[in-house]
C-alpha cells in the first residue's frame, strides 16, 4: 500500500465519488476538453482540486467554530475525498474521534506509527458518523 496501511470497507463510498471526479476532470481520447470542462464550460483547478491524494494521512485544522484549548488544533486525519466544488474542501476521517469531517485547511505529514495502527484497526464493525451532525 502506498501510504502503508489498508484502507478499510468503510472508506469504499468516498473512493468511488473520488475515482468519479478524477475521471470527469480528465480529457478521454481524442478529446480536447474534460467531461466536466464541457458540462461547466470550467476549466480544473489542479492546485485546488488536486492538492492531496485520496487516502493520504495529513493533519488537519480544527475550524474557528469548534472549541478547542490552547495547546495544538490539529488533528490526524485521512483524505477519503476530494469533494471538488470549487472551494478545495476536502471529506477526511479523523484518527482520535473516529468521525468524518470536510476541512479546507491541512499539512501533509509524515504519518506516525499510531496512526497507520489506528487506521488498519478499523473493522468492519466500526461504524462512522460526522463529526458534529454535519450531512
Amino acid at each position: 500500500a502506498k501510504y502503508a496501511y489498508l484502507p478499510p470497507n468503510q472508506f469504499n463510498m468516498d473512493l468511488c465519488l473520488d475515482s468519479i471526479q478524477v475521471l470527469n476532470r480528465i480529457p478521454k481520447a481524442n478529446c480536447t476538453a474534460s467531461p466536466f470542462e464541457l458540462f461547466t464550460g470550467r476549466k480544473m483547478d489542479v492546485l485546488r482540486d488536486f492538492r492531496a491524494d485520496w487516502g493520504e494521512p495529513v493533519i488537519v485544522k480544527k475550524p474557528k467554530g469548534i472549541a478547542s484549548d490552547l495547546h495544538a488544533t490539529g488533528q490526524w486525519g485521512v483524505i477519503v475525498r476530494r469533494v471538488m466544488n470549487g472551494t478545495g474542501v476536502v471529506k477526511v476521517y479523523l484518527i482520535q474521534s473516529k468521525r468524518y469531517a470536510f476541512r479546507l485547511h491541512f499539512k501533509r505529514a509524515i504519518p506516525p506509527e499510531w496512526v497507520l495502527e489506528a487506521l488498519n484497526n478499523i473493522n468492519l464493525s466500526t461504524n462512522i458518523g460526522f463529526e458534529n451532525g454535519e450531512p
